[in-house]
């Protein structure tokens, strides 16, 4: 098994990922949400107005409580022709381990790499998209020790690990992804908590 990343299977997919295409949508004709860099944030209050009238799934969501106003639901967008590389960092506010879900045009054109340092760690900081604390974004040169590309089926993933995106096409076209982010949560503890979907 990965240390970066377990695939869900079809089962979780295809009642997950559709609702969260759903959702997206709604954001993005309301645009009601918290906007950071190239991503849409919803904190549980926003959640809470907002969408759980129309969405009464999001009481339902597994990993994830929609209590806590540290848990929160980012819609990542990154775009062939604005922003074909992110550089690679460590998700901020103690996100380890957390469900993601491909939300809109998720092809193999665009892979995760998770990535080690060469040499020792020359770290920079940036603004979070979700909360008042500094990313740690990777100043090195790095040596790629998994890849893994969100198609069709969502995926535990290792947000603790240094990770980067890279995508081969210049088309404009918003590519989609849900995290679902609860600080603290362990690779243990999501198996267990998804183990029925994880083949």
């Amino acid at each position: 098994m990965s240390k970066c990343y377990v695939e869900l299977n079809q089962e979780f997919s295809d009642t997950w990922c559709p609702r969260f295409k759903q959702l997206y949508d709604r954001v993005h004709e309301t645009q009601n949400c918290h906007h950071v860099w190239w991503a849409y944030v919803l904190h549980p209050s926003r959640l809470k107005r907002d969408y759980l009238d129309e969405f009464p799934w999001l009481t339902e969501i597994p990993s994830y409580e929609i209590k806590d106003e540290e848990n929160t639901i980012i819609f990542f967008r990154s775009n062939g022709q604005k922003n074909r590389h992110v550089k690679a960092h460590i998700d901020p506010n103690e996100i380890d381990w957390s469900i993601v879900l491909p939300v809109q045009n998720c092809t193999d054109e665009t892979v995760t790499n998770w990535v080690e340092p060469i040499g020792d760690v020359v770290e920079e900081r940036a603004k979070t998209s979700a909360g008042n604390k500094d990313v740690k974004m990777l100043g090195n040169n790095t040596k790629i020790i998994d890849s893994y590309c969100f198609t069709n089926k969502a995926a535990l993933f290792n947000g603790g690990q240094w990770h980067e995106v890279r995508i081969s096409h210049n088309r404009d076209e918003d590519r989609v992804l849900g995290k679902l982010w609860t600080p603290k949560l362990s690779k243990e503890h999501m198996l267990e908590v998804c183990k029925q979907w994880i083949n």
